[in-house]
């Protein structure tokens, strides 16, 4: 709302254009010039608040603003472009990272550039050109422009004369005719031809490894972002809801049908539902079904829409179910079998969720939320991920996404973490990252991406790819392929020779969709600019055969002449006695003889060895679940055992270690349980029969070094790490010596910054504990030959005898008042070395750890004395049942968790519910074991944090970020971010993901305040001077005629003062 003021005037400081700007402002008046933040040897200042005023003093005249590079802080620092003199004026960019974007106009006779910065890092900034046009483009020089409108020359067409009528004579695959309008000429391509130059062959193999521009901008679809759509087969149409334009919440459903060259909207009929973004849309049957989103009032959605095709009517579903799921947007849809599935987003407060739901397809009336019977779902908590179905291993795959800063909950990080869910048992898994597995790099973190099943890969494109002081590439435009066979991810140019001419035109919150089983439909999305095209990309047969050839079952690895061509790819191998490459499925040694080792690429591990627990092993490792349109050559996935002992998931058919072979151990002695490790493969096994080889669960032999995390403690605070178990000597005889009797064995004890004291026991009875060592911190390495009263450390060494060992250290945990180490740096180390070895074993050093085969992890049974599951784990007798949130014996019957169908028992830590887990003060409060630091934003172990900044109980709680009304509110509360453009108050690690189109031209946190910056709550009315005026960002002096320098500070911007309409805590403006 603007309010006018006749006899006062809006005076504006004035800076120059090239120097480096901190809080100054331009007016720009010649035909042409630059603008820049400064110099590019240098960097932007932080807290930056620099603008540049554009005027051509011609409201009919059109500015031209072209680039020479970009360099911001991707994600948080932004370069905003209005098209006018206001803030209030329509978005054309809100330009962030180094994609360098295309020509940005102006048509209103009125540019306004606006660089922010906040108070973290900076780059170099930016420099870009500017000219004044009597017509947008100047017509692209192929029309003529009167009167400030472009007309084109003949065979020309589009706003700006910018579209060659029937370019290229249609690819010689199409006519040239008359539009239905008369107007003016497009190409009417030949059947099985597509694209508005006709230049896609479609359902075969042709012209494959090459993007294409099936619809260029200007050809039907407003230009959008965080939209929603689907291929349906049947009409061979995309279909597009919704979306966020830059400036307005979309409504509408727009369709772009592949025998066409335009976007056709749908026609309103009611029931139709609310604009919206950040909403997910899926295929089902004759239609699709849509979810959620972010509607335009700032609320979130939880309705469940499904649109007919064939009626083109939308029908609300659900809304009469008894249970619903939260209002979501970021969250995906997926179909799995007849049911839809509903995973992660965030709602309107801010928080991230993991929450599974489905609902039938068929009958959608009544959701249902599912519950994982395995796995931590806390540390799933994403949004702006990607989810699949792999019917052949009935999962979901979730990659990528944005969730909380593992050490830092304020924060918030892009993920590259995979993640399975099994529908059927319901088991969560993570597939481990193995660069020397992988056939070239993982992609990096990304969120707001694509993914989609294209053969037997997982195809992932786009996304904000940022890594902080690292990579500021806000807008990928790469594919990567991820092997649902082989489990490992692989280099497209290495399947693809001519993929290194991929396009550069990255993008985020796109919609990408798969048409004739090889073809990528990319539409719409974010770069810094909102984009209205469809790009397509054709995949060769070897990746994602056509729909036409998919029954056939064809072997495509024989048209592979090329033996390196063969090996670089998963799914083929060299037949060396045929001399030719085929399928790996065809390859056995009775027909191709012995396979060429060795070569880098040829490497199919399978998913074993990218499972890390019993129950993921077991869950994952079922082997493929083929059904009839499955074809052979698609779907191979091989069985896995889980070895105990070793504490590995292998492959079933080729067991590994001591799996294999009883000696098969660090000394080559067998250890102490007596024979070759259990290998299960059953997942109720796991509970009664996982119980490994080591010191606890998780120390497979006496040595660790413990990583340094930020966990915000009082100061002085004492922590304590303890091991327990058993030493089996196993017979085993000195390393040094030659025969020696007795066998007096030396052990040694090596520590750093902790203290520790070492209980080795004369037998195997817990309760006779006999103090053997005592270390402090800094003191130099214990060697030890005998006991106190000088007998043998170890007095029996024969076969199933041992010895009780109890190490407990202690070490003070870095302040966080006091100097901190960084992130991952050695906290302390503990090492207890023998000298005992096998004569005939494997080679060792004289002193060395003790290693899993002589280490039997304690194992009592006394469950009822732990209260934590984290206790519960130093047990492996035990195991902790969540439900009942208790421990108790593995080998129970009568507990929930020992039956079927329900949440299984705990037995390992990984699992375990920890107070890094809460990442918002309620949940954290209401952990018994748990406490909230307010001012760190953390939630640590109770009892270490200083009580007066400590909630212990959740009355304790600051109010919810969403809840503050007011700037000084939420600048008191820790974890908030005030976005003044908006006037609303956010999590700070919510800020990329609600903000990331730059809705939001300005924030400032608590961390401005304790900086002594002058850039806090904005209040330009108490500013009572020009001068002071002019310094604050939004802020303008209306002074009087007469006097300028009497007056009154209001806050506005180059058109004038400002009056925002008036904001509540629970209606937030978009």
């Amino acid at each position: 709302m603007r309010r006018s003021i006749a006899i006062l005037v809006f005076v504006y400081h004035l800076s120059v254009c090239n120097g480096s700007c901190k809080h100054g402002r331009t007016i720009l008046t010649n035909e042409t010039g630059v603008i820049s933040d400064g110099e590019n040897t240098t960097t932007y200042p932080s807290y930056a608040r620099c603008e540049w005023l554009i005027d051509a003093k011609h409201p009919n005249k059109s500015i031209y603003l072209e680039f020479e590079f970009i360099d911001t802080e991707c994600s948080y620092d932004f370069l905003f472009v209005f098209d006018g003199d206001s803030y209030l004026s329509p978005t054309l960019a809100s330009l962030s990272g180094q994609h360098r974007p295309g020509p940005i106009v102006a048509k209103s006779g009125k540019m306004l550039v606006y660089l922010f910065s906040d108070r973290n890092y900076e780059r170099t900034g930016f420099r870009a050109s500017y000219s004044m046009q009597d017509c947008p483009f100047n017509c692209t020089g192929h029309g003529n422009c009167i009167g400030h409108q472009c007309y084109c020359f003949m065979g020309r067409t589009g706003n700006y004369c910018q579209l060659e009528e029937c370019p290229q004579n249609c690819s010689s695959h199409g006519a040239c005719v008359m539009k239905d309008d008369n107007s003016t000429y497009k190409c009417q391509c030949e059947k099985g031809y597509a694209g508005y130059m006709c230049n896609i062959s479609l359902n075969n193999s042709e012209g494959s490894e090459l993007w294409y521009t099936l619809l260029p901008e200007g050809m039907g679809l407003e230009p959008r972002s965080a939209h929603a759509g689907a291929f349906v087969s049947r009409t061979e149409c995309l279909y597009v809801f919704g979306g966020f334009s830059l400036n307005e919440v979309l409504s509408d459903l727009n369709c772009y049908c592949i025998n066409e060259t335009t976007w056709n909207s749908i026609n309103r009929s009611e029931p139709w539902p609310k604009g919206r973004y950040e909403h997910a849309i899926e295929l089902f049957e004759d239609g699709f079904y849509m979810f959620g989103g972010m509607l335009d009032d700032g609320n979130y959605s939880d309705e469940l829409w499904f649109f007919n095709v064939t009626s083109e009517t939308w029908t609300l579903c659900a809304n009469e179910s008894v249970f619903k799921p939260l209002q979501l947007s970021g969250h995906t849809l997926t179909r799995v079998e007849d049911n839809l599935y509903v995973f992660g987003g965030k709602t309107k407060d801010g928080l991230f969720w993991s929450n599974i739901y489905k609902i039938n397809g068929h009958i959608p009336t009544e959701w249902q939320e599912v519950l994982p019977l395995a796995g931590k779902s806390s540390a799933r908590r994403l949004v702006g991920h990607s989810t699949v179905y792999h019917k052949e291993s009935k999962s979901l795959l979730i990659y990528g996404g944005y969730s909380h800063n593992a050490d830092e909950p304020r924060y918030g990080s892009h993920k590259d973490e995979l993640h399975l869910f099994h529908v059927e048992n319901k088991i969560w898994s993570k597939i481990k990252t193995n660069e020397a597995l992988d056939n070239g790099p993982a992609p990096s973190q990304r969120s707001f991406h694509s993914a989609n099943i294209m053969g037997n890969y997982m195809v992932v494109f786009g996304g904000n790819t940022h890594i902080h002081h690292d990579v500021e590439k806000c807008y990928d435009y790469e594919i990567y392929l991820y092997h649902l066979g082989c489990h490992i991810w692989v280099k497209a140019e290495l399947l693809m020779g001519k993929y290194s001419s991929a396009l550069d035109d990255g993008r985020v919150s796109h919609v990408a969709a798969v048409a004739y089983g090889n073809t990528l439909l990319v539409a719409g999305g974010y770069a810094g600019y909102v984009k209205g095209d469809v790009m397509a990309f054709k995949f060769p047969p070897l990746i994602a055969p056509p729909s036409s050839e998919v029954s056939l079952d064809l072997d495509y690895c024989t048209n592979i002449t090329l033996a390196d061509k063969c090996q670089s790819n998963p799914d083929c191998l060299l037949c060396t006695k045929q001399g030719r490459c085929m399928h790996r499925t065809h390859i056995t040694e009775q027909l191709c003889g012995p396979l060429k080792t060795g070569v880098p690429y040829m490497q199919c591990p399978g998913i074993c060895s990218r499972l890390s627990s019993c129950v993921s092993c077991l869950s994952q490792g079922q082997g493929a679940a083929r059904s009839q349109d499955s074809p052979e050559h698609w779907t191979y996935i091989q069985p896995c055992n889980w070895c105990v002992k070793e504490g590995e998931c292998q492959l079933r058919s080729k067991p590994t270690g001591n799996c294999a072979a009883a000696t098969s151990t660090s000394s080559g002695l067998v250890g102490w349980w007596g024979d070759k490790s259990l290998s299960l493969s059953q997942i109720a096994q796991c509970r009664l029969e996982d119980k490994p080889a080591g010191l606890v669960s998780i120390l497979r032999q006496t040595n660790m070094a413990e990583k340094y995390r930020r966990i915000y403690t009082r100061p002085l605070l004492k922590s304590f790490t303890r091991w327990r178990g058993w030493i089996h000597p196993l017979n085993a005889t000195v390393k040094h010596l030659i025969d020696p009797s007795p066998k007096q064995f030396m052990l040694k004890l090596a520590v750093d910054n902790i203290a520790v004291k070492v209980w080795l026991n004369k037998d195997a009875i817990v309760g006779r504990k006999e103090r053997i060592m005592n270390i402090g911190i800094g003191d130099n390495p214990l060697e030890l030959k005998s006991r106190a009263d000088n007998s043998l450390l170890f007095p029996n060494t024969s076969p199933g005898t041992r010895y009780y060992l109890d190490i407990e250290g202690e070490y003070l945990y870095p302040s966080s008042t006091n100097s901190q180490p960084a992130i991952n740096e050695k906290l302390y180390s503990i090492e207890l070395k023998w000298d005992g070895s096998a004569t005939n074993g494997n080679s060792l050093s004289v002193l060395h750890a003790f290693s899993f085969e002589f280490l039997e992890p304690y194992s009592v049974g006394d469950c009822a004395n732990f209260t934590s599951c984290l206790a519960c784990m130093t047990d492996t007798a035990c195991g902790w049942c969540d439900v009942e949130a208790r421990c108790m014996p593995r080998n129970t019957s009568t507990s929930a968790c020992a039956k079927e169908g329900h949440q299984l028992m705990i037995t390992e830590p990984s699992v375990c519910t920890v107070c890094d887990d809460h990442v918002e003060c309620l949940s954290c409060a209401k952990d018994p074991h748990c406490e909230w630091v307010k001012d760190k934003v953390h939630c640590i172990r109770r009892g270490r944090g200083l009580d007066t900044e400590i909630a212990a109980i959740p009355e304790q709680c600051p109010a919810s970020c969403h809840e503050l009304s007011s700037c000084s509110q939420c600048l008191n509360v820790g974890e908030c971010a005030w976005c003044e453009s908006l006037r609303s108050c956010l999590p700070f690690y919510d800020y990329v993901i609600r903000h990331r189109h730059g809705q939001c031209t300005e924030w400032v946190d608590s961390e401005i305040t304790r900086n002594d910056n002058t850039y806090s709550c904005r209040n330009c009315s108490i500013l009572k001077s020009c001068e002071s005026c002019m310094k604050s960002f939004n802020c303008g002096w209306c002074g009087n005629r007469a006097n300028p320098k009497k007056g009154v500070c209001f806050e506005g911007d180059f058109a004038g003062t400002i009056t925002w309409p008036k904001i509540t805590a629970s209606n937030s403006p978009t």
